[in-house]
């Protein structure tokens, strides 16, 4: 079935790009305006569903009963969002699940330190500790620099960037453990820059990069996220000043909020099946901490 759309408009100006499935817009906080579709093939049906202010999101869906296939268009209502210098935490912030003991900005001044927790919020482990949150429905280009203790290690520590909807639904850009390969199970390295993306609980695409001979001694890395409707394109750099594209995914997120997270993950049974028979499991890696320097945003509205 074609499930596209033959018209999109907010507020009566239509917005409909091809083969666009999420928009975002920059607006004051209030009401939102008025969202109308139609569907290209006039025989299926179409659902609408109005934000319900700003920042908020309103939803499109398109389905064909017959073959019950259907496509999800989003558009995104936003406030502008504030940076941070983190010589206090400021007040755009929420975190989720809050451990106050796992973060600190007194352990390395001027800077937010995050002490990884057990879990994640990769697929089925939905219960990582103290992700720093604030309102993000926009587009937007978010930088950071990030002090790490040491390398990623096991079972799965990363931290980073996330712009999230829910523990389900994220895209999340963080410096993590190196992945072993068919009968290696986990490795020990420098770790991997690791783009991921996750929609319905289901992990819906994932790229990664080796820092073997990329990252410094010091640990340092200066990690860039930039959103423009549903595309997230990763930069990275190793001294603030020059940055080069590391991955781009796709990801039809709503209601965003955006911030830094740090994890001690869980690790994937495949990496069980892959371990030679009778190896011992992977001691656990020592504590993994982040300190992130500044959390700088730019928001921006589809063009």
């Amino acid at each position: 079935p074609n499930l596209g759309l033959s018209s999109l408009t907010v507020g009566g100006s239509s917005i409909l790009k091809a083969g666009a499935k999420a928009y975002s817009f920059v607006r004051k906080a209030g009401a939102a305006p008025v969202v109308a579709a139609k569907a290209a093939d006039p025989a299926l049906a179409l659902d609408v569903k109005q934000a319900a202010g700003v920042p908020g999101t309103a939803s499109v869906k398109v389905t064909d009963y017959e073959t019950y296939d259907s496509a999800e268009y989003v558009v995104n209502f936003g406030t502008k969002s504030a940076n941070d210098e983190f010589k206090a935490l400021g007040s755009q912030w929420n975190w989720v699940r809050e451990n106050k003991a796992g973060w600190s900005l007194s352990e390395k001044p001027g800077f937010l330190t995050i002490t990884a927790a057990p879990g994640d919020i990769n697929e089925a482990s939905n219960n990582a500790a103290n992700i720093l949150l604030q309102s993000a429905n926009t587009d937007w280009t978010i930088d950071t620099k990030a002090v790490f203790s040491g390398a990623p290690g096991m079972p799965a520590q990363s931290a980073g960037i996330v712009a999230y909807q829910c523990d389900d639904n994220f895209v999340k850009f963080v410096y993590g453990a190196a992945a072993g390969g068919r009968n290696r199970g986990p490795v020990s390295g420098p770790g991997s820059l690791q783009l991921i993306v996750e929609e319905n609980g289901n992990q819906a695409s994932s790229a990664a990069l080796s820092m073997a001979n990329i990252i410094k001694a010091d640990n340092t890395l200066y990690m860039r996220l930039v959103k423009k409707g549903d595309l997230y394109t990763a930069y990275y750099s190793v001294d603030g000043k020059k940055f080069t594209e590391f991955a781009q995914a796709k990801a039809v997120l709503k209601d965003i909020q955006a911030g830094l997270i740090a994890s001690e993950g869980a690790q994937n049974p495949a990496f069980a099946r892959m371990m030679p028979q009778g190896a011992p499991a992977p001691a656990p890696a020592g504590p993994f901490k982040a300190s992130f320097d500044y959390f700088k945003i730019s928001n921006a509205s589809a063009k």
